[in-house]
């Protein structure tokens, strides 16, 4: 399980759905904080060429797909699904091996919300990767780990 949350006790994912009041680019900016929390407002001040370049980035990826006819539908929909998920009290019945890995500064799938998760499903791992949302590009272990765990040598 990579970047996410069980909802109900185990605490949901950020409720991103909050957010739809605001302009894109209030939006990309919000999110790039939130997939990151170390992108603060200190850090952007003192890295405004790098952030402008995330920033940049994120609203042309928000344009892919952006005049697709049920796009609206599909984003809405997605939406309702984050807000009603919760596993969290069946997560106990999962009976084979599970890594649960996140980012340390995810401010999306928390640290928290994802050590829930470990301690409510027998014999899971968990690991937290330098990095946000995204850790697996910023923490250069990352895909190592997870290959191994897939892999059965996940060392113990």
């Amino acid at each position: 399980m990579v970047s996410t949350s069980s909802g109900g006790r185990g605490g949901a994912s950020y409720p991103i759905h909050e957010l739809s009041d605001l302009t894109v680019e209030e939006y990309a900016r919000r999110i790039l904080y939130l997939s990151d929390t170390r992108r603060d407002a200190a850090w952007q001040a003192a890295h405004p060429d790098q952030f402008q370049g995330l920033l940049d980035q994120t609203l042309a990826g928000l344009q892919v797909g952006a005049g697709e006819p049920d796009r609206q539908v599909g984003a809405r929909r997605q939406l309702e699904a984050r807000m009603l998920h919760d596993t969290f009290d069946r997560l106990p019945a999962l009976n084979m091996p599970v890594y649960i890995c996140g980012g340390v500064y995810d401010g999306i799938a928390t640290a928290a919300n994802i050590e829930a998760m470990q301690k409510q499903i027998p014999g899971a791992r968990l690991e937290l990767f330098e990095g946000g949302h995204l850790f697996f590009m910023q923490d250069p272990r990352a895909f190592d780990r997870i290959a191994a765990f897939l892999e059965g040598n996940l060392d113990r």
